[in-house]
């Protein structure tokens, strides 16, 4: 027996396009926003004199290294769903994989009907 209907996983697909665009536009604007601090943090530590305090802001400025990192892998991870969902040659085919999936649930609705009268082509004499 099928574990998942196929109405299911190509929903599954058609909100992974959707989702793409928040993920990578929101990653890519954290990004870009930790990237114009770089240079706050390096005029930081240029102007303190005294090596521990350097070592607190390095420590701090390293921390947010490591969660830019984390958004710019997110960023990668949906950029090319983000990509080929904006271009216009895709677009057809996703609605057309949206009404696709409308046609799909319906035979799945008549087919899940347990009274289901089956219309025969062949007359019966």
């Amino acid at each position: 027996m099928i574990s998942r209907k196929p109405s299911d996983i190509i929903k599954d697909f058609l909100d992974l396009m959707d989702s793409s665009h928040d993920q990578y536009l929101n990653s890519k604007k954290t990004v870009e926003s930790y990237d114009e601090q770089t240079i706050s943090w390096v005029h930081k530590i240029e102007n303190e004199d005294l090596a521990e305090e350097r070592s607190k802001i390095s420590t701090a400025w390293h921390k947010e290294r490591l969660a830019r990192r984390a958004e710019k892998n997110n960023m990668l991870l949906y950029e090319k769903i983000h990509e080929f969902s904006i271009n216009e040659m895709n677009k057809s085919t996703l609605k057309r994989l949206r009404s696709m999936l409308g046609n799909q649930i319906k035979t799945e609705e008549y087919l899940s009907q347990e009274n289901k009268v089956l219309k025969s082509k062949r007359r019966i004499e």
